[in-house]
């Protein structure tokens, strides 16, 4: 799942020779992060992976993220709806929506420690170590070393937008309201899509557990499309798919009318 941060390193190559004009970039790369289902874990890591480039005066990254309204994790304490301007990381310790938190982790350690079979003094100097040592801990935790070289760094990000916990992110409704959102806020020369989620081809795109597990359907999305496409006044020039079977013919019959290009497995 790292079909984002491809696409914009791929972005920041493309004729970097003049600073984008105030308030108007070169691209923007809209990620709609439908995480309210057992994908969830994977979206912090994608987060960070966004966050090791992060947007630039000429590269807008904007995500919209849902995960379960419950959730219980200890990268931050909140569920629901949040848009984000993705920031490069600045290789500090995690702060504001995604900062580490110290009471979820210890329960986390705790829960978990015969699994791993830490003894008691072990995770004592866990939880009560330095936020350093915690955070440390919680990184090798939960996020793979996909280059040993270059770990992922942790996340400084605070939402633009709290939307709340009864968005659904399995509607296009929602997923048209992001893209007007984006184009309105971020406006650029060339726009790029990804769609991150669960895929099923062409029965359904993006699946919300709480609200609608069927996720968005083709005609739905077609409609999402034409609704962004028609505030941007132009066509994506790519959608990409971050999800399992979206490379079927029926898929891109949908999305040919609105983008150059799609990139789907």
């Amino acid at each position: 799942m790292r079909l984002a941060a491809l696409a914009l390193a791929m972005a920041g190559s493309i004729d970097g020779s003049a600073l984008a004009a105030q308030g108007h970039a070169k691209w923007t790369f809209m990620v709609y992060l439908a995480a309210n289902n057992n994908l969830e874990p994977n979206s912090i890591i994608n987060l960070m992976e966004m966050a090791e480039i992060g947007s630039t005066d000429e590269v807008n990254i904007v995500v919209q993220m849902t995960r379960p309204p419950d959730y219980s994790g200890y990268f931050g304490e909140w569920g629901g709806t949040r848009r984000y301007l993705v920031t490069k990381s600045n290789g500090d310790l995690s702060s504001g929506d995604f900062q580490v938190s110290p009471d979820r982790f210890s329960a986390y350690i705790e829960a978990i420690k015969g699994d791993l079979g830490l003894p008691d003094d072990q995770v004592r100097q866990i939880t009560r170590g330095s936020a350093r040592d915690r955070e440390t801990a919680a990184m090798q935790l939960s996020v793979p070393a996909i280059e040993a070289s270059e770990p992922l760094d942790p996340l400084q990000l605070a939402a633009l937008e709290d939307m709340g916990s009864d968005i659904n992110s399995g509607d296009g409704a929602t997923l048209a309201d992001f893209g007007k959102w984006a184009v309105q806020n971020y406006p650029a020369d060339h726009y790029g899509l990804v769609m991150w989620d669960h895929g099923g081809g062409w029965s359904m795109i993006a699946s919300d557990d709480t609200l609608a597990p069927g996720g968005i359907q083709m005609p739905a999305f077609d409609s999402a499309l034409k609704e962004i496409t028609d505030a941007a006044g132009q066509k994506f020039d790519f959608i990409g798919f971050d999800a399992c079977l979206m490379s079927q013919l029926a898929v891109a019959r949908v999305v040919a009318p609105y983008a150059d290009y799609q990139i789907a497995a």
